[in-house]
């Protein structure tokens, strides 16, 4: 993160700092603003991790149809499913986090449900977009990564909000415990709806401030009681090719993933956060992909280019870096095309494993 300010996991110590209160609730709902990512989507989904897109700051809920707003929301995000998070955030020392709080965004997730049409946020994520001095079309496309079509996404945050199919977020720098049993409470008999709180400490020492992100409510009951993935219905393109895998996956890896157009290769003993990929979309048509998508592997980043890069795969298959994908993290791929067939698509991972992964394995086993 930039600005001095670093976001590290609930799990992870933090030697010779002293947690600190934030200056105002200002300050914590800009950094909310600027660095979305402390909502930390990895422990709310560790399988599939939510991922955030602030559609706006301060947005308006009508209490009737066509009604002006009556409230106004902290912060809306959706998630890369488009399901629209609503985050209210607090103060521990604000008296009105106990319980005020729980019924005030009840309020507006209710109303929103009923009452938000689909334009309205459309048209505040541009003004959001815009205030930044941000293309609104080039923000989404980022968001997006080709997996889904931009239409598409504001269908499933449409359907999403008709289903109410919703998450409702508590954010502070210290959650009460009275609290905490009703977000567990709560989050444990509704669905589709998730209801979780967030707890962000601050650390500040000598001019760095280190952010603690803590998910509270996402219990096992919870889990057991409903489900938090969206499950798509698995795109023709992609299912047949996975078809066409079957007789390759000898070594049964498994295939994971909900997206209906894309399919994670779990290889044993790989950090979920690192894995093979097939992927289908209408721009690139089919690709094989590698993803690196945690940090850690920041300093093995250059060890592993050169391995695959140098990597020579049968049929003269070229293997491509992208370095900006996923924050600067990276991802390698093989793009096939809209017309290759689901042997070559298929045939094409289990090459692409086969040549790296082992060497993959030595290279990350001391990170």
């Amino acid at each position: 993160m930039n600005d001095g300010i670093f976001l590290i996991n609930a799990d992870e110590s933090l030697t010779e700092m002293v947690s600190m209160p934030y200056d105002s609730e200002g300050l914590l709902q800009r950094l909310l603003q600027k660095y979305p990512q402390v909502l930390a989507g990895e422990q709310i989904n560790s399988q599939e991790p939510r991922r955030w897109l602030l559609v706006s700051r301060e947005i308006g809920i009508p209490d009737h149809e066509d009604g002006g707003s009556r409230w106004a929301l902290d912060h809306l995000f959706l998630d890369q499913d488009g399901v629209p998070t609503l985050v209210e955030v607090k103060r521990g020392n604000d008296t009105r986090i106990r319980r005020e709080v729980v019924g005030q965004l009840l309020d507006y997730a209710s109303n929103a449900v009923a009452f938000w049409p689909i334009v309205q946020l459309q048209s505040d994520f541009e003004k959001s977009c815009l205030s930044d001095e941000v293309d609104p079309n080039e923000r989404l496309e980022e968001f997006l990564d080709g997996q889904i079509e931009a239409n598409q996404f504001w269908d499933n945050v449409k359907t999403n909000l008709q289903a109410g199919k919703i998450r409702m977020v508590f954010v502070s720098d210290c959650l009460p415990q009275e609290l905490v049993r009703i977000i567990e409470f709560l989050n444990s008999q509704m669905d589709p709806a998730e209801v979780l709180g967030v707890e962000i400490k601050q650390y500040v020492s000598e001019g760095l401030r280190t952010l603690v992100p803590k998910v509270v409510g996402n219990t096992s009951e919870a889990r057991q009681k409903k489900s938090i993935k969206t499950k798509a219905e698995i795109k023709p393109e992609l299912l047949n090719v996975l078809k066409a895998y079957e007789k390759y996956n000898l070594n049964n890896y498994e295939l994971a993933g909900f997206g209906s157009n894309f399919k994670k290769v779990m290889i044993p003993n790989w950090p979920p956060k690192l894995h093979y990929e097939f992927m289908h979309t209408k721009r690139w048509g089919h690709s094989v992909e590698l993803h690196i998508e945690n940090d850690q592997f920041r300093e093995v980043l250059g060890q592993l280019r050169d391995l695959i890069e140098s990597t020579a795969l049968p049929d003269g298959k070229r293997i491509e870096f992208e370095p900006t994908w996923k924050g600067n993290r990276g991802r390698f791929r093989i793009v096939l095309g809209q017309t290759d067939d689901n042997e070559k698509v298929a045939k094409a991972m289990n090459d692409f494993i086969e040549a790296t992964s082992s060497k993959i394995a030595e290279i990350i086993a001391g990170v």
